[in-house]
């Protein structure tokens, strides 16, 4: 009996031992397909960053956190897709927990430093400087961090202080005088600045930026005489073409109208300045209109720029546009057709031509315009409009209602509505359809009952028909009011 209990109790024991093995196997197992799982999504999500699916990238991100909560390297991951959104914010949570589950790891520290200071978070980025500092005090980079930290707070003593220790422990050095010169503009101490950066000037002649910030502070100071004197010498020591813009606005801010004129032939006779920046230039200064004296050249700069390039676009439209406005329509006709050939979808284009050939009552012109554009801009009111009236004026009245009616939905106003409907109005008129005729006109004076014109009209063919003459003459009396010692008015009235 006592050998059968034995029995029993080993069996059990037997049965437990090897359940419990199977259990650690499938835990094991489990851990090891989980890692697997992590390390592939984690793997695949950097591959499709690169590949610039961000979306995708973050989804696979999110996954390894599924998998593991405290993975800082996908935290790390998903910050930066997150960097990239300019959501500062939520790459700020992501890192702050990624550094206080891995303190030792100093890039993290440094790239959560960052996010606090792009999000202006300037007590939280001093916090984490300063354990930079105490885990490294060797590391020359985290105290210039403090310095650009405490230039950012207004701790102009404590960032003088730091850029004293580090001159005691490293010396002098160029970075440490740009960080000098930065914390004199912050305490408005220009002239200090100044001085420093002509005296790194003289050390370091062949470094540009010295000079574009010398000029930038003269320019900011007023001191336009300095500004000019510093462009000029810059551009002799580095040949920046594209800084003789930057030379001209000075020339004209001051304004010096003989010098400005000068570099901006300059400007336009150099090749190394692209087109776009030479239209740009002389867009702004037509628009501006500050020196007359210099647009007085610019028949001479756009006839110039054409001849150096024929063909290229904006500088045809900057032509054409000053052809119009000096009144030089002829000229500046056959560029816009040579734009429009070329380009039958540009607005200013086509509104331009429009102006033209109305003034000069080309309806043929307009009419083929409007055909034209109206692909291009399927909801246009005034498209259809002219189209309508051009092709009343042309006898094409069933054409001119068809653009006409599809045109009324798209009225910015009631008086162009009101317009519409007097067109379609005096279209039937000409088709003898009377009835539609007058029932358009209605629908004009219902929609826009001050429009003199409509008023007139309605009334004059009211009388030729001897047709509620009544109305015809209220509706006389009416337009008279409104435009008195108008002789047509007066003439329907008689």
């Amino acid at each position: 009996m006592k050998k059968i209990a034995l029995f029993i109790i080993l069996s059990i024991f037997s049965v437990l031992s090897f359940a419990q093995k199977d259990e650690d196997d499938f835990s094991m197992r489990l851990r090891q397909k989980q890692q697997i799982d992590y390390e592939s999504n984690l793997i695949e999500a950097s591959h499709q960053v690169m590949l610039g699916n961000t979306n995708e990238a973050m989804n696979l991100y999110m996954k390894c956190l599924s998998i593991n909560p405290k993975t800082t390297a996908s935290m790390f991951g998903l910050a930066k897709i997150f960097v990239n959104n300019k959501d500062y914010d939520a790459a700020s949570k992501l890192m702050a927990q990624a550094v206080a589950l891995n303190p030792d790891n100093d890039w993290y520290s440094l790239f959560l430093l960052q996010l606090y200071k792009q999000s202006r978070k300037f007590s939280q980025a001093e916090t984490i400087c300063l354990k930079l500092i105490n885990k490294n005090d060797n590391n020359l980079d985290y105290h210039y961090e403090l310095v650009d930290i405490y230039n950012n707070t207004g701790k102009y003593s404590q960032a003088e202080k730091e850029l004293k220790s580090i001159e005691k422990r490293w010396g002098n050095s160029y970075e440490l005088s740009e960080e000098r010169i930065k914390l004199a503009l912050n305490r408005k101490n220009t002239d200090k600045a100044i001085k420093m950066l002509n005296q790194l000037i003289v050390e370091m002649p062949s470094e540009d930026r010295y000079f574009l910030v010398l000029i930038d502070i003269y320019k900011q100071t007023g001191k336009s005489d300095l500004a000019i004197q510093t462009t000029r010498k810059y551009l002799d020591l580095f040949g920046d073409d594209e800084m003789r813009i930057e030379l001209f606005w000075m020339y004209y801010s001051k304004p010096d109208t003989a010098n400005a004129i000068r570099e901006l032939r300059n400007i336009i006779s150099c090749k190394s300045i692209i087109l776009d920046d030479k239209v740009t230039l002389l867009n702004k200064i037509s628009n501006e209109n500050k020196l007359p004296s210099i647009s007085n050249f610019e028949d001479e700069f756009t006839s110039e720029l054409l001849l150096q390039n024929p063909e290229d676009k904006n500088i045809i439209l900057s032509r054409a546009k000053y052809l119009m406005k000096k009144d030089r329509q002829p000229e500046a006709k056959d560029l816009f057709y040579k734009l429009n050939k070329v380009d039958k979808s540009s607005g200013e284009v086509i509104e331009n031509l429009l102006s033209i050939e109305l003034t000069e009552n080309n309806w043929k012109a307009v009419n083929e315009i409007c055909k034209n554009s109206l692909p291009y801009y399927p909801a246009n009111a005034n498209l259809y409009f002219y189209a309508g009236v051009s092709a009343l004026q042309l006898e094409k009245y069933d054409e001119a209602i068809n653009n006409l009616l599809n045109g009324a939905p798209y009225a910015t106003s009631m008086e162009m509505k009101g317009q519409i409907y007097q067109y379609i109005g005096e279209s039937y008129y000409k088709l003898n359809d009377l009835t539609k005729c007058y029932y358009f006109f209605d629908k004009s004076i219902s929609a826009n009952s001050s429009d003199a014109v409509a008023l007139n009209n309605y009334s004059y063919y009211l009388s030729l028909q001897k047709d509620s003459l009544g109305k015809a003459l209220e509706m006389t009396k009416l337009s008279n009011r409104i435009k008195p010692n108008e002789p047509t008015f007066l003439d329907t009235f008689a």
